[in-house]
Order: structure tokens, then C-alpha cells, then sequence
């Protein structure tokens, strides 16, 4: 009749201050985490980042410092409180495992750049420059990519957590039943972000980006027989 472990799972990427901090945090999801536990000592909360590879603070963070970050976590803590309250708890009794080896194609293409966005921040800009900068790097080496992913299911029940290596973009959202279903990602995310299918809007991850439309495809469908296996 208590929530002995809680998965919060935040489809945002869980950064908020800059990236010249001089010093280790673990930023909003474990502010928030430690702000739950002080609101539930008896239970257990685990961060799982979903698929945001195209969702970032920077469109609601008010500035890059740790007042930020108590601002951002302290939403995520109430709304977690918040569905908390309104919870139905299931006794566990057995745990599930798949798994799916996903081959992987390559393509890279030249993007082209004369057709920024003019209404981007310079921030953006500055993002996308640099990721024009790492697909140079990334062209020295297209052999070292990878030939396949690894997609892992966990189910909890009648609930599953697949993972991901990748930093999905949310259009993947839309392969998993959400009512059963939780994408991880980022948090265990060791390989570069993958867009949306056919997406052609100008964005620093899509630099790293190299997986044929063909591939998604067979990602895409691949996380929706997991989630309605």
C-alpha cells in the first residue's frame, strides 16, 4: 500500500546549467529526487530520461545557475506530488525480459546550411555551428559506427521500460502505447541522437545523426512490438 520504488520519467533533456559550470551536480533530476525523498522517506525514486533528444530547457529555463535548477525541479517535484496523490498501486510479483538486435545503415549527406532559421537564438546558432563542427569529425571516422543496437525490454507486470542507446528524438513517443510504456533514453544513452523519420528542420543533434530512413523505420516499429508484445 506504498510506492516502494518510483520511476520518474521526464521527456526534457536534464540539463539546465551551462555547460562551463566548473563544478558536478546532478542537476534537476536529482534535485527533484532529493526533494521527494524528503516528501516520501519511506520510499525509493529513480530519474528515467525518455526520448527528448528534441526537448530542452533552453525554450523554459529563465537563466543557467542553480536557482534554475531549483526553479525547473521544484515544477517537476509538484507535479510528481501531484500524481502521487491520484496513484493506484499494484503488488509486484514477476519481472519479464526481451531484447532485439536492431542492424543498423549509414548514410551521410552534406547539410545544408544557408537555410538556418532566421528567428533562432544566437544560442542556437552558436549550437548549430558546432554541431557542423563535430560532423567534420564525424566524417574522419564513419567507419567506426556502429553495425547494431541493442533494444531492451523490462516488464514490470503489465508495465515495461524499453531501452534505448540512443538519444531519440520524441517523434518515437508516438511507436510506444504510452499507457503501459516508458521509453529510456538518454539516461543510459551512449550513441548520438536520432531525428524523427524524414524530419528536415535545422538542429545541432542532427549532425551526429547517421541512420538511414530505412533504419528508423525498422527502429520505429521494433519499439512498438516491444511495447505491444
Amino acid at each position: 500500500n506504498k510506492p516502494e520504488l518510483v520511476f520518474i520519467i521526464h521527456n526534457c533533456h536534464p540539463t539546465i546549467m551551462n555547460g562551463t559550470t566548473p563544478f558536478f551536480s546532478s542537476e534537476y533530476p536529482g534535485y527533484a529526487i532529493s526533494k521527494l525523498k524528503m516528501l516520501y522517506p519511506k520510499s525509493n525514486f529513480t530519474f528515467i530520461q525518455g526520448a527528448a533528444g528534441d526537448i530542452s530547457t533552453r525554450f523554459t529555463r529563465s537563466k543557467q545557475d542553480y536557482d534554475a535548477v531549483m526553479e525547473l525541479g521544484n515544477k517537476l517535484v509538484y507535479k510528481v506530488d501531484e500524481l502521487l496523490h491520484d496513484v493506484q498501486y499494484h503488488p509486484f510479483t514477476n519481472i519479464h525480459y526481451d531484447e532485439v538486435i536492431l542492424p543498423l545503415e549509414h548514410t551521410f549527406e552534406d547539410i545544408d546550411l544557408s537555410n538556418i532559421p532566421a528567428n533562432l537564438s544566437a544560442r542556437e546558432i552558436e549550437t548549430i555551428n558546432i554541431g557542423a563542427n563535430e560532423r567534420k569529425k564525424l566524417a574522419k571516422k564513419l567507419d567506426k559506427l556502429p553495425k547494431q543496437a541493442l533494444i531492451n525490454c523490462i516488464s514490470l507486470q503489465e508495465y515495461k521500460i524499453i531501452f534505448a542507446p540512443n538519444e531519440l528524438f520524441s517523434y518515437y513517443i508516438q511507436a510506444i502505447n504510452t499507457n503501459n510504456t516508458m521509453l529510456a533514453c538518454y539516461s543510459n544513452g551512449y550513441s548520438p541522437y536520432v531525428t524523427g523519420i524524414n524530419d528536415n528542420f535545422i538542429t545541432y543533434e542532427m549532425f551526429t545523426d547517421t541512420l538511414t530512413s530505412a533504419t528508423k523505420e525498422k527502429l520505429f516499429n521494433t519499439l512498438s512490438f516491444l511495447s505491444n508484445k
